[in-house]
């Protein structure tokens, strides 16, 4: 069996420099840990997880705890985590918080059971106080969502710029009327993105539009837009989120309502098929794998350093313009 002392010999480095570079501990030339990750796959080098607890009492385990995992975003974002947990050579552990305090606490509590190492979590709302005692324990990462009233490192976006860009875009395409189906109020992010867009909106001339919220479900989404189709006639949808979307469209089909021509549609959380749907969807997306890449480095960081000042890192979302918001029907 391949060993990190086969590695080091192999590349002429230090044991230490290996184990440090497997676990991405921070002060390791990044060109440095490259090597040895290449070195690693190609003499396939496997990690002795049971050797390595008794050594460090770690057990090279992370666990992961999304807010729905029937949310793409959120099964894109477990893709990502789990590549870079391989890649570093540690397991996760993947639970389902079903945008549910009581249930993520539940989950949260039972991956700890397992003895994971630390956590990352996707925040489903404000936290319970059982949730809030185990975070305190635990090296943990809040990621696309804040964790209120946790010290906890975060990795977020900030969608302002993207935002404001989309609304200037829709002025200058003629649109008079527009409307908004945001997130559920109790995430950070569902809350932010109406806060954000209903800014850029007004800044942009617009006042007096509707904001509705809804839960990232299908079919709540649907009733949403059905109701805002039946009391008001947007002829600009801007939805909080690619579930949230689906829900709108269904809404509209089911209304005789044709996207793109009568109502311009405009998403966050970009799809790979957004771009091939008729009319392709205008989108607000965020860098997936840089967020993953970016929370597995601060929860080994939390782990190595459990007593280190709290970080916060935050990504800009980008803008996609495509033909559902091209100008309304004159």
């Amino acid at each position: 069996m391949v060993t990190q002392r086969d590695i080091a010999r192999e590349l002429g480095v230090a044991v230490s420099t290996v184990s440090r570079s497997l676990s991405d501990v921070p002060g390791i030339p990044e060109a440095t840990k490259e090597r040895v990750r290449q070195a690693a796959e190609r003499l396939g080098y496997r990690r002795d997880a049971h050797a390595a607890s008794l050594r460090t009492g770690r057990s090279g385990t992370i666990s992961l705890v999304v807010g729905a995992i029937d949310n793409p975003f959120f099964a894109e974002l477990a893709h990502h985590v789990e590549t870079q947990a391989n890649r570093l050579g540690l397991l996760l552990m993947i639970a389902n918080g079903q945008e549910d305090p009581a249930a993520q606490e539940r989950v949260a509590l039972s991956m700890l059971e397992q003895r994971v190492d630390g956590m990352i979590l996707v925040p489903v709302g404000p936290p319970t106080s059982g949730l809030q005692e185990l975070v305190a324990q635990t090296p943990t990462v809040a990621v696309d969502r804040l964790l209120p009233g946790a010290d906890v490192d975060s990795v977020l976006v900030d969608p302002r710029e993207a935002v404001r860009e989309l609304a200037r875009h829709l002025r200058d395409a003629g649109y008079r009327r527009p409307a908004v189906i945001s997130g559920p109020d109790a995430t950070s992010t569902g809350a932010g993105r109406a806060r954000v867009v209903s800014e850029e909106l007004e800044a942009a001339g617009w006042s007096g539009f509707p904001v509705l919220s809804s839960a990232h479900d299908a079919s709540q989404a649907q009733e949403r837009a059905e109701l805002l189709f039946a009391d008001y006639r947007p002829d600009v949808l801007i939805c909080g989120g690619n579930v949230i979307t689906l829900g709108a469209l269904r809404a509209m089909k089911r209304l005789g309502v044709d996207v793109g021509a009568d109502v311009g549609v405009a998403t966050f959380d970009d799809l790979p098929w957004f771009d091939l749907m008729s009319p392709a969807l205008t989108s607000i997306s965020n860098d997936i794998p840089r967020m993953a890449a970016e929370t597995v480095r601060l929860l080994l960081q939390r782990i190595e350093n459990p007593d280190g000042a709290v970080q916060q890192v935050i990504h800009e979302a980008s803008l996609s313009l495509r033909e559902s918001t091209c100008g309304p029907r004159p």
